[in-house]
């Protein structure tokens, strides 16, 4: 029987920047939800995955943000399993 590619987070922390308190939350369900629609080709293990500092506009809508969230974390993740990184080994 043949698995499908699987992403999973056990814990996602997000730093946003100050004023952005009341949102943090919204924007990582968004966040959350954004990952559950990208496609896997590949499962992978990984202890941590840091992301360089994405920018954010206070006047940008929560699912824009998370979007952007959601794409760089994929983006590395991703090219971590076509490199064959894996923390369990």
């Amino acid at each position: 029987m043949n698995q499908r590619p699987e992403f999973w987070i056990d814990t996602l922390n997000i730093t946003l920047p100050p004023g952005f308190e009341h949102r943090a939350e919204a924007i990582a369900r968004e966040t959350a939800r954004q990952l559950a629609r990208m496609p896997v080709l590949r499962s992978n293990q990984m202890a941590n995955l840091s992301l360089p500092a994405i920018r954010v506009g206070g006047g940008e809508a929560n699912g824009v943000i998370a979007r952007r969230i959601a794409g760089a974390i994929h983006r590395r993740a991703m090219i971590g399993a076509q490199q064959g990184v894996n923390d369990a080994d």
